[in-house]
């Protein structure tokens, strides 16, 4: 009888296989460890510096005409269907349906805030908003297990372009849907049908908010083409764009189901190339931002571009081609008009993070691995030092109103004097005017400009030129209720220069950035 001694059997048996090297984890675990490279101290640090720096004073001269509109809504227990502050008797009903429709639910949001907490309840729901954007791309670069070196670049370039995006409208709540589907859709690309139960409300709730809804199809599309089985895709891939596509089809179908419906789409088809379209600033090409007195910004976009088009040649492989699409198609749109900057961040950040990574790992084998644990501790005590420095100059956390934006003591003499009717005024102040002087004053003009036949009137007056002052004098107009100067220059409006010497109109106020006229009896 044979026997076998333990220790033959053990040598009879092959060697089990070496287990991970030290600090290895799998593609997925490693997206949502908490020990990935960027730590959650200097994450905090970030954001609190983020939000020092998104809490600014409100000067969006569109916040208040949003917010007269959610009173209306919230008041009347329904969305308009004509402008009902009667400034448009006969809107353009396209117009009409994009700015008094389509974003019902994002004005009443922000009605609401202002009318529980005020100013500063306004203040932080903007800040609350963009830091959660930074954060949802914190997040989407530890799922997309993007190297910690690109992550932090990019973070902190989104976090100082985002201060650009700081105005008090419904838009913020499109920055957040739109960082909130790019998350379901990464989540899901490992294969969990669950994270894509959300989308179709995603999508319901985007297309009530604000019209951006759409530029989130037109993503959603990039995606499911980028993702589409080709002859090489493995059984998993195609599995996972099956479950993916009833989803995203719930989701397109879902933003139609709006006051509006199709018109929403329709309205913005129809105003490409217009001449509202090259008449407003936001539809000013990211690369020249400078002419709207943003030059601070130009060299951040300039650097963010670059870094996108490097991070391009490392996307380009076929399990990244639906990142691939979607960066380069909000670059293109980016250069074509500033709005689409802020979705080029927020949307775009983890996959710019993600290309670099490949050029991050060159510059290791050529220099060696960077000992990121150190350079993180010094990245928080930097964050911290610009914190603190920010906070002891009075910098960061700075709410309330623009000082200067809009014509606060000028509203109040108008409220004081009890005086009804029309107002000629310009675009910036029509909002304002709006809600503070409610239903006794009626501007002639505020942001939304829902007929653009009066955009020749109100320049041709505010100039005094010969036809603007035949038509101003054929108006009923009680008020006129004027900056000094415009915007973007110094020169003075001559139409107050005008009226000063009229003798049916009265000056009744007159500050450095203001003045009031009321028509004599």
């Amino acid at each position: 009888m044979s026997v076998t001694r333990a220790d033959d059997s053990a040598h009879s048996r092959p060697p089990p296989a070496p287990g991970p090297p030290p600090g290895h984890e799998s593609e997925a675990r490693r997206g949502f460890n908490l020990r990935w490279g960027i730590g959650a101290g200097a994450a905090l640090a970030l954001f609190i510096l983020a939000a020092g720096l998104f809490w600014v004073p409100i000067s969006d001269i569109d916040f208040w005409w949003h917010i007269a509109t959610g009173r209306t809504i919230v008041q009347q227990g329904e969305v308009p269907v004509d402008d009902p502050f009667g400034m448009y008797p006969d809107p353009d009903p396209a117009r009409r349906d994009g700015y008094l429709r389509s974003q019902w639910l994002g004005q009443v949001v922000f009605y609401l805030t202002f009318d529980r907490l005020g100013l500063t309840g306004v203040v932080a729901l903007r800040t609350g908003l963009l830091v959660a954007c930074l954060a949802l791309v914190y997040a989407r670069c530890r799922l997309n297990a993007v190297k910690p070196g690109p992550a932090w670049v990019v973070l902190l370039l989104t976090a100082a372009l985002l201060t650009g995006f700081t105005g008090e409208r419904p838009q913020l709540l499109s920055f957040l849907f739109a960082g909130l589907l790019f998350l379901i859709l990464d989540g899901a690309r490992g294969g969990s049908w669950r994270w894509l139960l959300p989308l179709p409300l995603l999508g319901l709730l985007w297309a009530n908010s604000h019209g951006g809804f759409i530029l989130g199809t037109a993503l959603v599309v990039l995606v499911c083409l980028g993702r589409l089985p080709a002859g090489e895709t493995s059984g998993a891939e195609r599995r996972a764009f099956l479950r993916l596509l009833p989803f995203a089809v719930g989701f397109v179908l879902a933003t139609f189901v709006t006051p509006s419906g199709i018109e929403t789409y329709a309205y913005l088809l129809r105003l490409e190339g217009t001449l509202l379209q090259e008449r407003t600033s936001e539809y000013v090409s990211a690369l020249l931002i400078h002419r709207l007195g943003l030059g601070w910004m130009q060299a951040g976009i300039y650097l963010w571009l670059a870094l996108a088009a490097l991070s391009l040649a490392w996307l380009a492989r076929r399990d990244r081609l639906d990142r691939l699409l979607v960066v380069a198609f909000l670059g293109i749109v980016s250069c074509t008009a500033y709005r689409y900057l802020s979705f080029f961040l927020v949307v775009s950040a983890p996959y710019v993070a993600l290309g670099l990574s490949g050029a991050w790992e060159r510059l290791e084998r050529a220099h060696g691995r960077i000992e990121w644990p150190h350079s993180e501790r010094l990245l928080v005590a930097v964050l911290l030092g610009f914190l603190g420095l920010g906070l002891l100059r009075g910098d960061l956390f700075q709410g309330g109103v623009a000082a200067g934006r809009f014509p606060a003591e000028a509203t109040r003499v108008v409220a004081e004097r009890g005086t009804e009717g029309r107002a000629f005024n310009t675009m910036n102040w029509g909002g304002y005017l709006l809600w503070y002087l409610e239903e006794r004053v009626t501007p002639y003009v505020d942001g939304r400009l829902l007929d653009t036949r009066k955009l020749a009137p109100y320049t041709n007056a505010l100039w005094a030129t010969p036809p603007g002052l035949a038509w101003f004098q054929d108006q009923d107009f009680a008020l006129v209720i004027l900056p000094v100067r415009g915007s973007f220059d110094a020169e003075p409006y001559p139409l107050p220069l005008h009226l000063a010497a009229h003798p049916e109109w009265q000056l009744v106020y007159r500050d450095q950035g203001s003045y009031v006229f009321e028509r004599v009896p």
